[in-house]
């Protein structure tokens, strides 16, 4: 892309400072602060809605390039016991994972200018010890050959005095004269990536490993030895030297941690207790953490700027790019009784998800029989071309992606932004842009809101929802930390009410970098709709600790909290909603007001599916998973198309009876709750139900019931619907 960029934070309070990074490729770019209200730019919806706000970050900058290096190793700065000067050994254990990338780094002390050494592995799995010194430089390769997904022991020995080297692999020694005269060189000691010069003149990872490595060890000449346990501190960027010479070392591009290194006898699953079985550290040549980008534009929020979703919108030639965040009120100071949590976990689950982009998916979807229309755009080429992944895709070595960034362009995260497959192969809007379709309508209906973000209660709890009067979900706030779902259930314990306007929440367990604070963290496994499976005994989150996996194997299921869960997923037209005879009764009556009792609810355009208010990701009501006493199944959706498929959550047995059109569970369920404290959940089943709010100019039935429930639940006058069930 000719202009992106992206910010230091994702919300941000008056008096605080947010910053942006840019790359440009013209001489200058413009940029202005706006608020966004609707990006969907389908015919059939209201089109791209956003306001100029006046602000000191308006104005014209020079432009320049800021390259994405991806390629993660870890860095131990030099210090006396690295000079490499009298006799000294170097081993490690080695996993590789893609031979077939190009020649590759285990370990190195060789800086951007030469000198030094470099332990390599080759396409064909030799071991090539490089050094270069005052001398020259020389080499030595070893006969035996690592294997791919096997762990073998790569050691390495030098004499400068005598100018012998000595290889060995799994033992297999091979010894040589390397006669090129002092080694010292002044650069960090590296293990995964060589360091070296680009055409613009930075350093960057090159060369990197593909594969796991573990217990890197040194002895050097009568200095303190160093051994690096990577099983210590997996939740920091920190590599703890184990030797007494206090070499510690930190990681660049956050490789994986917390996985299984040689020592580990698969009886034990749980790294808790056996961490020296976890000792690995698994390292990607794609991937990216913090892209390192200079500020271009910094803006401090101004006092009494209106909560709400902004972006700094630029231009340079014919490029604009949106970079989205989240004004949060004044801490501790709300300015209204609603708040809309913009589940930015999930964003940046989602961020930059070039599954749909990938020509071999289009195809393979193609060949489904979904006729894609969805164009290809240059924000689709960027994501691929620079190497950018999410949590739904795989590293190029086959492992899957576990953890997602902010500090880094996500294209995804764009007030136009589509993704490819959905709306038969059209493209439409999700996550933020689909979120969009709320923030509109409230907008239209002049309701006032604020704006809070996954940050806020992954750390304040829920103080900061305590304020509210009623707390709206997104439309797909699929990835959470406990920490969340502790305030959102405590709020509505407490008696806050809640509008799950969305489908498929609430769903993976997800860890936020204790230390950092901007990276998530998943680890896929189990019974459940994924993309890639983590390794054998790579199930436990390193961040945390916990488990991974979904929330509902840990008895959180989504349910318990909302009254729904998922249930199904598809691809095509979607259907309306019947009310079921509990959805008739007089204590619910508010849900419908103003509606046929006879007719359906979202039997109308939806910018997501194409048609209908239930589609694309589903919930149903389930008393087995915790949906809690008093539940009322509103109304129900059903009568999809066998594009639709239960959720591999419920299959046990696999079989051909889990389409839409023979599956009961393929279908999309709208409930209510109210407990004794006076909270309440309403929940609508579908992804695609915000999607219809903005149809037939705002007067449609899906936009008159989340209006009705939300005027009603702003009302403190208890629901009623606990003495209605009784009565019933």
């Amino acid at each position: 892309m000719e202009l992106v960029g992206y910010s230091d934070r994702l919300s941000v309070r008056p008096g605080e400072s947010i910053a942006f990074m840019i790359s440009c490729a013209y001489d200058a770019f413009d940029a202005e602060v706006v608020r966004l209200r609707h990006g969907d730019e389908r015919p059939h919806g209201p089109g791209r809605r956003a306001e100029v706000v006046p602000s000191t970050a308006a104005g014209r900058y020079a432009g320049r390039r800021q390259p994405l290096r991806p390629g993660s190793y870890v860095r131990v700065e030099d210090a006396p016991a690295l000079a490499l000067e009298s006799a000294f050994e170097l081993s490690v254990w080695a996993w590789p994972t893609l031979l077939s990338a190009g020649t590759q780094t285990l370990l190195a002390k060789r800086g951007p200018s030469g000198g030094g050494l470099a332990l390599q592995v080759e396409t064909d799995g030799r071991v090539v010890l490089r050094l270069e010194g005052r001398r020259g430089h020389a080499m030595l390769a070893s006969e035996a050959l690592l294997a791919e997904r096997r762990w073998q022991h790569v050691a390495v020995g030098f004499d400068p005095r005598s100018s012998t080297a000595v290889l060995r692999v799994d033992g297999a020694s091979v010894t040589g004269t390397l006669d090129v005269g002092r080694l010292h060189s002044p650069a960090p000691l590296t293990f995964g990536a060589l360091l070296a010069h680009t055409r613009e003149g930075d350093v960057a990872p090159h060369a990197c490993f593909n594969g796991k490595l573990e217990e890197v060890e040194l002895t050097s000449g009568g200095m303190p030895g160093a051994h690096w346990d990577f099983a210590r501190e997996t939740s920091t960027r920190r590599v703890v030297d184990v030797g007494g010479g206090g070499l510690h070392g930190l990681t660049v591009n956050r490789p994986t941690r917390g996985v299984t290194g040689h020592r580990w006898e698969r009886a034990e699953i749980d790294p808790r207790q056996a961490p020296e079985q976890w000792g690995a550290i698994h390292f990607h040549d794609d991937d990216l953490d913090d892209a390192g980008w200079e500020a271009d534009v910094q803006w401090e929020v101004p006092g009494g700027l209106r909560s709400g979703v902004y972006a700094l919108h630029l231009r340079a030639g014919g490029a604009e790019d949106h970079i989205p965040f989240f004004v949060c009120p004044p801490r501790g100071a709300a300015t209204a009784r609603v708040a809309f949590v913009a589940p930015t976990f999930s964003y940046l689950a989602y961020g930059n998800a070039h599954m749909m982009s990938d020509p071999e998916v289009l195809a393979l979807q193609r060949s489904r029989g979904m006729q894609l229309e969805y164009p290809i755009r240059a924000a689709d080429r960027f994501i691929v071309e620079q190497r950018l992944h999410s949590l739904y895709d795989k590293h190029a070595d086959g492992s899957g992606v576990c953890y997602s960034s902010r500090l880094r362009p996500i294209v995804t995260m764009r007030p136009e932004a589509r993704e490819a497959h959905l709306a038969g192969g059209a493209g439409a809007s999700h996550q933020l842009s689909a979120d969009l379709h709320l923030i509109d309508w409230l907008e239209h209906e002049r309701i006032e809101y604020d704006v809070l973000t996954d940050e806020e209660l992954h750390h304040e709890g829920a103080a900061v929802l305590e304020p509210y009067d009623v707390v709206l979900s997104g439309t797909h706030p699929e990835y959470v930390s406990g920490a969340i779902l502790d305030a959102l259930q405590q709020f509505v314990d407490r008696g806050g009410r809640m509008m799950y306007l969305g489908a498929n929440g609430y769903y993976w367990v997800t860890a936020l970098d204790p230390h950092g604070g901007h990276t998530i963290e998943v680890r896929r496994w189990g019974a459940s709709s994924r993309v890639w499976d983590a390794q054998p005994g790579e199930w436990f989150l390193s961040f945390t600790g916990e488990p991974g996996a979904l929330w509902r194997f840990r008895d959180r299921a989504p349910q318990r909290l909302c009254g729904i869960g998922v249930t199904a997923e598809g691809n095509d037209r979607g259907r309306p909603y019947e009310r079921t005879a509990a959805g008739r009764a007089p204590e619910v009556a508010f849900v419908f007001d103003g509606l046929d009792p006879d007719a359906p609810i979202g039997d109308e355009p939806a910018l997501v599916g194409g048609w209908g208010a239930a589609g694309f990701e589903m919930d149903r009501f389930d008393a087995t998973l915790g949906a809690p006493p008093g539940t009322i199944r509103l109304a129900t959706a059903t009568g999809f198309s066998a594009r639709y498929q239960a959720a591999a959550d419920d299959v046990l047995v696999s079989d051909s009876l889990q389409s839409g059109d023979v599956s009961p569970l393929v279908r999309a369920d709208m409930t209510i709750y109210e407990n004794a404290a006076g909270g309440a959940v309403f929940g609508v089943g579908s992804i695609q139900w915000c999607s219809c709010l903005s149809g037939r100019s705002y007067a449609n039935s899906v936009a008159r019931v989340t209006g009705n429930v939300l005027r009603r639940f702003l009302d403190p006058a208890p629901l009623g619907l606990q003495d209605g069930a009784r009565k019933r």
